[in-house]
């Protein structure tokens, strides 16, 4: 998989937003959450969010659960998943042999 480069340009964009009280994370977390870098990223901009008061701290509980559970997700997809065609390892939800 190709790595993903965030420009200057889109860095700029975001501290611009974030200076005029919108949310650094939101804009973030709309480029896609795709690597461990990106999460990285996440978090740091919620921390300077809630420290500037951009975000309540009840946003940022409920944004740090959802990314302790795509990191399970990640972790089961380790531990338990097949390999696909492509590579990629995944775990399936379902039973095959239910509907």
């Amino acid at each position: 998989m190709a790595s993903r480069k965030t420009s200057h340009r889109a860095i700029a964009g975001r501290k611009t937003a974030a200076k005029n009280g919108q949310s650094e994370a939101a804009l973030v977390a709309r480029d896609g959450i795709d690597t461990s870098r990106d999460l990285a990223r996440l978090m740091t901009a919620l921390i300077g969010d809630v420290l500037e008061e951009r975000v309540t701290p009840a946003v940022v509980n409920a944004a740090c659960r959802a990314a302790s559970n795509l990191l399970r997700v990640v972790e089961l997809s380790y531990r338990h998943g097949v390999s696909g065609r492509d590579g990629r390892r995944s775990v399936s939800l379902l039973n095959a042999k239910q509907p």
